[in-house]
């Protein structure tokens, strides 16, 4: 089983933080999809529902027409030999209105169905909210929009200011597109708008779109009182405004705020700017994960140097009258426990 509470209704944003996701993916392929189911579990997706496009008879459902989604549902399978209205290939999905409906709750979702996946994710690296003693970061409503010079590679940087003595054991961004490369430098020094004594650095490729936690090879010291700086170099391949940002937009990241001496932005990595004297209220989304010096694991307690991805516990059937996978298809059940052991049923909504 896992340990990650599932909700079928959101908690408060005011409650108490729950786990620490280090990694929401966006997928955009079919064979991306697959492997992320394969590799950790149920992928999080969106659909349009309505019952007419929807066959009782074989729990299937095709719909032609590209209507605004609005119902979250979860892929946990596939069936590439499933026919569904002349259509070949099919998702096998879980729905959340309990098992009375569809097969126990599960139901095929044609792959040319014209009305679903405008959004697909997967969360991984899920983690005990005690893992890192400080999260340094000026963008707690996430990423809101990117910017650029007209080029697939930007510069931006936090610098934070810590009150404790901890080190970076990692770093957090978005990659607004896949196969995104990057270089983090953590420097010890700002002044006439460079960075300056460098005191780590890592760079590599993203796989995906999304949210990105970067493990440092060697955590960073760094001491209360003393601020450093986190620059990173973005490139997006094909896209030309590569540096994720969060900003104030009505109805959405209303209360986003900023004040300068917090982020920074470059064209070529070599003099900044403050980004406030370009945006107002806007911040560059990087954020630097904190430990305490000395201390090891990732937590305390439940899960305490483990993460809690989701763990397969027996083949799904899908849906024949013998309860055995059909030839051509894949699919698993999944199950989780609350933090008590007790047994709850996913759900995306």
């Amino acid at each position: 089983e896992m340990t990650v509470p599932v909700f079928r209704f959101a908690p408060s944003p005011n409650g108490p933080l729950q786990r620490y996701v280090k990694n929401s993916w966006e997928l955009t392929t079919r064979a991306d999809i697959k492997a992320a189911i394969m590799n950790y579990g149920p992928v999080a997706t969106n659909m349009y529902y309505d019952d007419p496009y929807y066959n009782a008879g074989s729990y299937a459902y095709y719909c032609p027409t590209n209507f605004t989604t609005n119902h979250g549902i979860a892929l946990v399978g596939w069936n590439d030999s499933m026919n569904i209205s002349g259509h070949i290939g099919a998702w096998i999905v879980k729905n959340s209105w309990g098992t009375s409906w569809g097969a126990s709750g599960y139901f095929y979702l044609a792959y040319d169905d014209a009305a679903s996946l405008d959004n697909v994710a997967i969360f991984t690296d899920i983690v005990p909210p005690n893992t890192y003693s400080t999260i340094y970061q000026y963008d707690p409503l996430g990423m809101v929009g990117s910017m650029g010079w007209g080029g697939p590679t930007g510069y931006a940087a936090n610098r934070f200011y810590p009150t404790a003595n901890e080190e970076i054991v990692a770093v957090s961004f978005y990659a607004k597109v896949p196969n995104t490369s990057y270089q983090i430098s953590v420097y010890d020094t700002f002044s006439g708008m460079t960075f300056s004594s460098l005191l780590g650095t890592k760079s590599g490729t993203l796989t995906y779109a999304g949210y990105n936690s970067v493990e440092l090879t060697t955590p960073i010291p760094i001491t209360a009182g003393n601020d450093f700086s986190v620059v990173v170099r973005f490139t997006c391949p094909g896209d030309t405004y590569p540096v994720p940002m969060e900003y104030p937009v009505g109805g959405y990241s209303s209360t986003a705020t900023a004040s300068s001496g917090q982020s920074y932005i470059s064209y070529d990595g070599s003099m900044y700017q403050d980004m406030t004297s370009s945006y107002t209220n806007s911040n560059v989304c990087i954020k630097a994960l904190a430990k305490l010096a000395g201390s090891e694991g990732e937590g305390e307690g439940e899960g305490e140097g483990e993460t809690t991805p989701c763990n397969v516990m027996e083949a799904c059937p899908d849906f024949n009258s013998e309860g055995t996978l059909l030839y051509g298809s894949f699919g698993w059940l999944w199950s989780a426990e609350d933090a008590d052991g007790i047994g709850i049923t996913d759900s995306w909504e």
